[in-house]
């Protein structure tokens, strides 16, 4: 498997953890804490994986959510979801 392959089998990946961070921020309003727990732990997640996959933007947008104060991490969550949004538009709108 080449390169490209990886990139869009990761790509293809990403648009579950882009919906699971829509649906976090949309409920941010309601349960700050647990939800600022949820978007942190994704941000982890993408922040790990997006320099392995040659997606160094997404490691850098995770990290800020990931380290982001808890007066920016909206700001953060939204600009990581439009990011994602970009890298995978191809895919959900195939879905």
């Amino acid at each position: 498997m080449d390169d490209e392959e990886l990139k869009s089998i990761y790509l293809r990946g990403l648009v579950s953890q882009l919906e699971a961070l829509q649906m976090a921020r949309n409920n941010y309003v309601h349960d700050i804490s647990e939800v600022s727990d949820r978007l942190r732990r994704l941000a982890h997640q993408l922040r790990g994986s997006g320099g392995s996959y040659g997606f160094p933007d997404i490691t850098i947008m995770a990290g800020k959510l990931e380290d982001s104060s808890p007066e920016s991490i909206v700001t953060h969550t939204d600009n990581l979801i439009e990011l994602l949004k970009k890298l995978t538009a191809h895919f959900t709108f195939q879905k």
